[in-house]
């Protein structure tokens, strides 16, 4: 009995070891997602590990499925998602680096919520590596939000930004580091990059000593120097959450606003930094050299066809080294071929860089890869775009944000709400199906409509004279005012009596009121009128013209 119960503590003090040793050995990551429409959802991941012990990744195995981490799983933490389990940490290998001594990989999968939510989503455990600061060594946390509420502007649930990283960058000691983090945005949000808060980043926010992070750029800037508190061989952590922002105000569902301040949803990106016992001046690695595409550039394919990006790279100041490339984020089947030297150019390699698209690669794909030589000295990282299209959408003919689709061959655009036409270049008015108080004009907005009202200033000028603003130019001749806004062919006439009366609207719209109004403006008076305004809807103004005393008459746009 006595024997059993050791041999129970012995197991159970065994398990809690190995367990803290594999969870010590996180290296970082990052979640994103994308609606598939409704309540479905498609996920995109990526983690890094200490190399043998994340989920199995070795260079000979790069391409491959590695499943060592079955027991691991990203998880439900609003506890609003019907289950709690959604999906094991096990990934794609995508590399590893015995020298640097870490794995990474990435996978998808989908899942359907219940409900619209919120949710959040995320995985967590214990703990950090020990920082050179003294940070980490305690719980982590990486997640993200879901809100699938049907946006006003695209009539479409929400997706959030997507980002990559290596697990750990090598950057030299006692130099400025600027490192671009890699984000876009399926919706055409802004981004912004912000310093993790409280549960998002647990043991390590604000981990980096003295750096600064652009959060419009989403650039990390820092100084590797004793100074800023860096030493020789240290390891630090860095972790950003990454939010997008809707371009114009919107709501959700039609009752939830949203200004262009208020988050969408947010996903996260954490990752080490670490300084080796490098003497080598500052920028004296590898770097890209063109053709390689340029930082953040998008590369265009149509479906069901290969990608062929080349690159090229220079071994630096240290002519004496070799250059390698390797892949530190892009699709699970992309591949780059031996690195050989430039036959036309001295001192550069290349390397190329093959990916065959199908219809499900459908979207927009980081790549992130980084130059090194072969004395472990990093140099550039570079990260691009390529964003797999239907064919016919290659030529981008859907205006205003329209979704290109392929349709039988040729192309179909699916407009935003708002816009029509073949292309989606018509802004549909909504003012001809909206009508406006008694007093207000209509003007016409994206998928939207402003109700204003009309003000008038006096002006003595003995040449034409006009205000310009957003609805039109309105001008008072012989003591009567008329304005006319022509939006397409609807035609509304704003009328005023003289300048000892301010110009009021009698009329609009071809009402009875304003027919009388009319009428009785022109017998009071025995004038026509001399001028009528018009503003179309490109925005030219069409004006004849006048050698009298003008007033002039401002159209002021306001809520209603």
């Amino acid at each position: 009995m006595v024997g059993d119960r050791r041999r129970l503590v012995g197991v159970l003090i065994l398990t809690a070891i190995l367990s803290h040793g594999h969870c010590s050995h996180f290296r970082g990551g990052t979640i994103s997602w994308k609606s598939e429409g409704g309540t479905k959802v498609h996920f995109y991941y990526s983690s890094g590990w200490i190399w043998e012990s994340g989920p199995g990744c070795f260079p000979f195995l790069i391409g491959q499925l590695v499943t060592e981490l079955y027991y691991e799983y990203w998880k439900c933490q609003s506890k609003n998602c019907g289950i709690e389990n959604l999906h094991d940490m096990n990934y794609y290998c995508t590399g590893a680096s015995p020298e640097e001594d870490w794995e990474q990989g990435v996978n998808n999968f989908t899942y359907t919520f219940p409900n619209h939510g919120p949710f959040t989503i995320g995985y967590s455990n214990t703990a950090w590596i020990l920082m050179s600061n003294n940070e980490g060594n305690g719980p982590w946390n990486i997640s993200t939000t879901v809100d699938l509420r049907t946006r006003s502007d695209t009539g479409t649930p929400n997706s959030s930004p997507q980002s990559m990283s290596k697990p750990m960058y090598y950057v030299q000691f006692g130099c400025e580091i600027r490192l671009n983090l890699p984000v876009i945005d399926p919706d055409d949000d802004n981004i912004r990059c912000r310093w993790a808060k409280e549960d998002e980043c647990q043991s390590v926010c604000k981990a980096l000593p003295g750096a600064f992070l652009e959060e419009e750029t989403c650039t990390l800037i820092f100084n590797t120097t004793s100074a800023n508190g860096y030493i020789k061989n240290g390891i630090y952590a860095v972790a950003v959450t990454i939010e997008d922002f809707s371009t114009v105000p919107i709501t959700l569902d039609g009752d939830t606003k949203k200004t262009p301040n208020d988050a969408l949803s947010s996903v996260p990106l954490q990752f080490l930094i670490t300084t080796p016992p490098d003497n080598s001046p500052c920028n004296f690695g590898p770097k890209f050299v063109p053709p390689t595409p340029k930082e953040k550039v998008v590369i265009r394919i149509e479906e069901n066809t290969t990608a062929v990006v080349d690159l090229y790279a220079e071994n630096g100041k240290d002519k004496t080294a070799k250059v390698n490339v390797l892949i530190l984020s892009g699709p699970i089947s992309s591949s780059l071929s031996p690195v050989v030297p430039d036959v036309d150019r001295n001192d550069t390699f290349t390397t190329t860089l093959t990916w065959k698209t199908t219809y499900e690669d459908l979207g927009d794909h980081i790549v992130c890869l980084i130059v090194k030589n072969d004395k472990e000295i990093n140099g550039d990282k570079r990260c691009f775009i390529i964003r797999v299209m239907q064919t016919g959408c290659q030529s981008l003919p859907c205006q205003n944000k329209g979704k290109c689709i392929s349709n039988l061959g040729k192309y179909k655009c699916i407009c935003r709400p708002g816009f029509s036409g073949h292309n989606c270049e018509v802004n549909i008015d909504d003012c001809l199906s909206n009508t406006c108080p008694f007093g207000t004009f209509c003007v016409d907005g994206i998928n939207t409509y402003t109700c204003s009202n009309i003000t008038t200033t006096t002006t003595t000028t003995t040449t034409t004279t006009t205000t310009k603003n957003t609805t039109g130019t309105c001008t008072l001749e012989y003591e009567h005012c008329a304005c006319t806004v022509r939006p397409n062919t609807e035609v509304r006439r704003w009328m005023g009596l003289s300048t000892k009366f301010p110009c009021t609207l009698l009329a609009f719209s071809g009402s009875i009121i304003g027919i009388i109004a009319s009428v009785f403006t022109f017998l009071f008076f025995m004038r026509p009128f001399e001028k009528v305004c018009i503003k179309d809807r490109m925005g030219q103004d069409q004006q004849p013209e006048t050698k009298n005393k003008s007033n002039i008459l401002e159209l002021n746009k306001i809520e209603s």
